[in-house]
């Protein structure tokens, strides 16, 4: 029998129906306005990243453009980029490029559009000057580096730069044996953090290096308005002062007070620089680390012994010297690296100056006196009114030699350190008592604190003999015939962990120590400071920083002019003790007859 519903129980169900639906509407309508804001949510979320994303592009752009200076110089406009809290402006050309027919010629400046149009974009360094790899071990060059092309100077200016007052300018000068390197390599350079800690402007340039930048050979001296030849690179040098003369106070320095720093054969190109009267008034102080105190070879002997270089290229031609030109500019970078005489004389590896030397056995020169470039001897000039007369700064380290040296004795094997001694010694003649008194002027380094040390012994010795004697020579020649003062310090500070130059863990008070942490320890180095370094980098850039802020004089009270006193930049600060470094040593070298071991280029 069917059912029949009560009116009460349809009424029920019908609102129970309705009461249903309204919840799912309900329900509905509330998913769909959470969808709704999720998806407003979402597209205001990637509208905002859109726009910051934009905004922060436009940022850039304009902090790139913030952080761009440009300046107009002779050669045209140049732009360069912060770097920190300076300006750098990198890969200028001052010279066009010396190649093909301008080999072996003076550098030719450049005016106004000749080396770019527009604004030159100055924010990577140039090429470097052609050369063997430095760290190649043979006398073959297995590998050519650079360009003929190189010819680049670079500039850093402190950002926030006194209103109204120019900054002093430190000019460096590379060193590398006037073979290698350049004026960027490894980070070894004027630096941001120090123009602006010593409120200077700083200068690197490349130069020609090697046989492109000292080559002296009769054929070329033939085709030379001159009549000499050689020294190509001392004129790169030269035409960079002028530029700096010129240029160097729209970057904010002042041409009146320019500084010359140079390490190792930069330090010799400074003693060129001062036999030079092609760049008398071009700079007012210089500072020399390292130098070579040998420089007397006239270009016509070098023309001599640098024949076989004629022989190696193949470029011999029974004084036809128009014939022999015409095969030298067509000769490769490679062929020229590889007609050098490296290891045969004039032996311009120079590959014993870190030993002690063999009689008789001597480098060729490759800078030289040419009468032009270079007046005279520079030790000769020093005693002539017409040097360019300026204050200096003479310094060398306490074990130069090891850079790379040629023999390394283990700790304890003392009687192969005498052995070594008395083999070379000997070939000058010395006895045995004679050796024994050398061995003896040198016991005061045996010992490294505890433990024996003939390697700190030797190097010490090499050194003495090789160099800090003999720029004990040329500062007592520059202190007696120059009017300006003559400062003389030695670095026995020491790394506190080995420096790693040229593939050789130094640990003492090595070659280029000093210009490492005048630079401030350059990343590229991977050598990781302690505080003690960082103490003696403070104490360099005091000293120094007088010396360029000043007339050439230097901060400590103590360091008087040389031969008064020679200061030690030390592990505890400098010191200044009352007797002359090393003096017994350099007496008993320079009274045998040693300084024409020195060192040469």
């Amino acid at each position: 029998m069917e059912k029949v519903s009560e009116p009460n129980e349809d009424k029920k169900l019908t609102f129970g129906r309705q009461s249903g639906l309204k919840k799912r509407t309900a329900i509905l309508i509330a998913v769909t306005a959470v969808v709704i804001i999720i998806a407003v949510a979402l597209m205001a979320y990637f509208l905002t990243r859109k726009s910051s994303d934009g905004k922060k592009s436009s940022e850039d752009e304009i902090s790139k453009v913030e952080q761009a200076e440009e300046v107009k110089i002779q050669a045209g406009a140049v732009r360069g980029l912060q770097e920190g809290k300076a300006i750098a402006f990198k890969g200028i050309p001052y010279a066009k490029p010396p190649s093909v027919q301008q080999r072996w010629k003076p550098p030719v400046s450049c005016e106004e559009n000749d080396c770019w149009t527009g604004t030159l974009n100055a924010s990577q360094f140039g090429s470097i000057c052609a050369q063997q790899d430095v760290l190649s071990t043979t006398g073959d060059a297995q590998s050519v580096l650079g360009n003929e092309d190189c010819l680049f100077v670079n500039v850093w200016t402190p950002k926030e730069r006194p209103k109204g007052k120019l900054l002093p300018v430190l000019v460096f000068i590379h060193g590398g044996f006037l073979l290698y390197l350049s004026g960027n390599w490894r980070g070894i350079h004027p630096t941001p953090e120090m123009v602006v800690d010593m409120n200077i402007v700083g200068v690197s340039f490349n130069y020609r290096l090697n046989a492109f930048g000292f080559l002296a050979l009769r054929s070329l001296a033939e085709a030379s308005s001159t009549n000499t030849s050689g020294n190509y690179g001392f004129m790169d040098q030269i035409l960079v002062l002028k530029w700096v003369k010129t240029n160097i106070e729209k970057f904010g320095g002042d041409p009146k007070s320019v500084t010359l720093l140079g390490s190792s054969s930069g330090g010799t190109s400074v003693l060129g620089l001062l036999a030079s009267p092609n760049a008398t008034g071009f700079f007012h102080r210089a500072i020399l680390m390292s130098a070579s105190a040998i420089f007397n070879k006239s270009w016509e002997d070098a023309a001599s012994d640098n024949e076989v270089f004629l022989k190696n290229a193949s470029c011999q031609r029974n004084d036809n010297h128009t014939a022999v030109r015409d095969c030298l500019y067509k000769l490769t970078r490679r062929q020229i690296q590889d007609a050098i005489p490296w290891i045969d004389y004039p032996n311009w590896r120079m590959n014993d100056l870190l030993e002690l030397p063999t009689n008789g056995r001597f480098a060729g020169a490759l800078a030289v006196v040419d009468k032009t470039v270079v007046s005279d001897a520079p030790l000769v000039a020093m005693t002539k009114e017409k040097v360019n007369d300026v204050p200096l700064i003479i310094g060398t380290t306490a074990q130069e030699a090891d850079i790379a040296p040629s023999v390394v004795f283990h700790n304890s094997v003392i009687d192969k350190y005498r052995a070594r001694v008395q083999e070379r010694l000997r070939t000058f003649g010395f006895n045995a008592s004679t050796v024994q008194l050398v061995l003896e002027m040198y016991n005061n380094t045996l010992f490294d604190g505890s433990l024996p040390s003939p390697q700190l012994a030797y190097l010490s010795m090499v050194t003495d003999l090789r160099a800090t004697c003999p720029n004990n020579k040329v500062a007592k020649t520059a202190s007696e015939g120059f009017k300006s003062p003559v400062y003389r310090y030695v670095v026995t500070d020491r790394p506190s962990k080995p420096l790693n130059l040229f593939g050789f863990p130094s640990t003492f008070a090595s070659h280029m120590w000093d210009l490492v942490a005048f630079f401030g320890f350059p990343s590229e180095l991977g050598y990781q400071p302690s505080e003690e370094d960082k103490v003696f980098m403070k104490d360099l850039r005091r000293e120094f920083g007088e010396f360029v802020n000043s007339k050439g004089t230097v901060k400590t009270e103590a360091w008087k002019a040389y031969p008064s006193k020679t200061a030690l930049f030390t592990d505890n600060g400098v010191q200044v003790p009352p007797d002359e470094y090393h003096k017994e040593q350099c007496n008993f070298w320079r009274e045998n007859g040693f300084f024409s071991y020195a060192w040469i280029n």
